[in-house]
């Protein structure tokens, strides 16, 4: 059966006909006559399955591009996740570092070096109320270093870093010169330009007297 735009215009079986050229084929309608209405070329056959067949291959090939792009993708992610992991685990190893040093300057009575750690915008929490610039916080924090003994410490227990690896929470313990917890430090801490952390925030709180919690 050969349509021509949805309409049949003929049923049968076709046939090469040897006389005629080998790029046509007749159509035989039921009753065993020839159409001459519609002929249809071997070429024009063979283009036709050609064009289908480049267009498979084309398909297929873009199936292949874009399964290797995606294999990729997740091979890519796949080895991303360990490196994040180990980089943001070298910035908690920094900001712990900086925070014991930060510590250590008032164990040493070094008041200038504790000048250091702090960021020029930095805002510290204290018992005369919020400090607010670098200049304010050392000033607060002079009568601390006077004195040969320090009159309290503070060590860092749990720090996290943000993902972007600019800003870190440092808390932990504050202790008196005797040993007893006496309060719980949080200082946030900031990656300069120069790759330095300084102190942007600092608020302690009092250590938690709440009775243990009843089993059930």
């Amino acid at each position: 059966m050969v349509k021509v735009e949805d309409e049949t215009v003929a049923r049968g079986t076709t046939k090469l006909d040897s006389p005629k050229t080998p790029t046509e084929i007749d159509v035989m309608d039921e009753s065993g006559m020839k159409s001459g209405e519609t002929k249809l070329g071997i070429h024009e056959m063979c283009w036709a399955s050609g064009r289908i067949a480049a267009g498979l291959a084309r398909i297929g090939g873009y199936i292949m591009k874009n399964a290797s792009l995606l294999v990729f993708v997740l091979f890519g992610a796949l080895a991303a996740g360990p490196a994040e992991r180990e980089a943001n685990e070298k910035l908690v190893l920094q900001v712990r570092a900086a925070e014991t040093a930060f510590a250590g300057t008032m164990a040493s009575r070094d008041h200038a070096s504790f000048a250091a750690h702090i960021a020029d915008e930095a805002l510290f929490f204290s018992k005369q109320g919020v400090l607010r610039g670098k200049a304010a916080v050392v000033a607060g924090w002079k009568p601390f270093f006077e004195g040969p003994k320090p009159p309290f410490s503070w060590a860092p227990e749990r720090v996290e870093v943000l993902d972007s690896g600019t800003l870190a929470l440092s808390s932990g313990p504050v202790r008196d010169p005797e040993g007893k917890q006496i309060g719980t430090f949080n200082s946030i801490w900031r990656r300069e330009a120069d790759g330095r952390w300084k102190v942007v925030f600092d608020k302690g709180c009092p250590p938690c007297n709440c009775p243990p919690a009843a089993r059930p």
